[in-house]
């Protein structure tokens, strides 16, 4: 009897030391992917290298997308039914209710009362009422300082006949606050960080576009990457990094 509890007693023990080791494990690996997502920023002093001109390479007038008129929102009535899309509607999170455009749809919003600009994804349609023409979840909606029914800017790219784009080459719709939406080769973009949620890409996209403001962050959506319903949804992806284009280009007044 008094072996069988030793032997316990050392089994415990084992499984505590194991168990331990494991969480100093994936503290470790953590820590491990910050520092690899760090390095890939560059200095904060580098000079930008404009290897080629943006015209030559960015292809968004194809697909740029520019209205003006008043937003609307939606909350809690409506939190965690089923959206147009088949997604669930949580109030909280950055999406937008559009007519038309499709499913995954990126839409830069600017309230044009305030200036103050958001990023939202389509997954489910609306508004209803014929005058506006977005309605925005509620934390959207207050984020961008628009509870009330503001008029807005929506700018977005929107795919259209993307195949008879060179099959030899992807293309990434990039998006931003503050500068142009671009359209640009993959072998152009500087990629930090990827996620596969639209809510922690955003968040590190702020990150480091507060963080480091002498590059020209993105928030990266693959340009075919949108669907009917979440039945056909892809993988989705969004890519956070930069492109080596002055700022000074990227925040001229788009002549569309």
């Amino acid at each position: 009897m008094h072996l069988l509890k030793r032997s316990e007693k050392v089994l415990f023990l084992f499984l505590v030391f194991n168990v331990i080791l494991f969480l100093i494990l994936l503290l470790w690996l953590n820590a491990k992917d910050n520092l690899l997502a760090e390095s890939r920023i560059p200095s904060i002093n580098r000079e930008i290298a404009e290897i080629e001109l943006l015209n030559d390479i960015d292809i968004s007038s194809r697909y740029f997308l520019q209205i003006e008129g008043e937003t609307s929102w939606y909350g809690k009535p409506f939190h965690g039914r089923r959206t147009a899309s088949g997604e669930r509607f949580d109030m909280y999170k950055h999406t937008v209710a559009h007519r038309t455009l499709p499913f995954g749809t990126i839409i830069r919003v600017r309230n044009l009362r305030n200036g103050q600009t958001i990023l939202v994804r389509v997954n489910d349609r609306g508004p209803f009422v014929r005058s506006r023409i977005l309605d925005l979840s509620y934390g959207a909606a207050k984020k961008l300082s628009a509870l009330g029914n503001p008029k807005v800017s929506l700018e977005a790219l929107v795919p259209s006949d993307f195949d008879s784009l060179s099959s030899n080459e992807t293309y990434y719709f990039g998006y931003s606050y503050n500068l142009r939406l671009i359209c640009i080769p993959e072998d152009k973009m500087n990629i930090i960080e990827e996620f596969d949620d639209f809510e922690e890409a955003i968040v590190k996209y702020e990150y480091y576009s507060e963080n480091y403001p002498n590059l020209s962050i993105y928030l990266f959506v693959p340009a075919n990457q949108r669907y009917k319903n979440i039945l056909h949804r892809p993988k989705l992806q969004f890519l956070v990094g930069y492109v080596d284009f002055d700022k000074e280009i990227l925040v001229e007044n788009r002549n569309q």
